[in-house]
């Protein structure tokens, strides 16, 4: 008998997975809604920055912000980009 068992891997990391992910590193500076601005912190709710950008600024850092290259997988750092871009109410043009 062959039994296959839904599970939650790396590379299947859901949408909610993002807002965790944010909500256990990113609200210290940027806030629950993306609006904190803590330590130059951008804000995220005004942000018109590209997921490209959004993936590569997580990975690699930005200024005083940290990089999470080494801390998250490729699959979280992409689901929590993806994540931030919900927080944008289309005001401004902050990047």
């Amino acid at each position: 008998m062959f039994i296959v068992a839904c599970t939650n891997t790396p590379d299947k990391v859901k949408a909610q997975d993002g807002k965790t992910i944010f909500k256990s590193f990113c609200v210290t500076c940027h806030g629950i809604d993306g609006s904190l601005m803590t330590n130059g912190a951008k804000d995220l709710r005004i942000s018109t920055m590209p997921i490209e950008e959004r993936i590569h600024v997580i990975t690699n850092g930005r200024n005083i912000m940290t990089s999470f290259g080494s801390t998250l997988s490729k699959v979280q750092i992409k689901a929590v980009a993806e994540y931030t871009q919900t927080l944008n109410t289309g005001s401004g043009n902050g990047n």
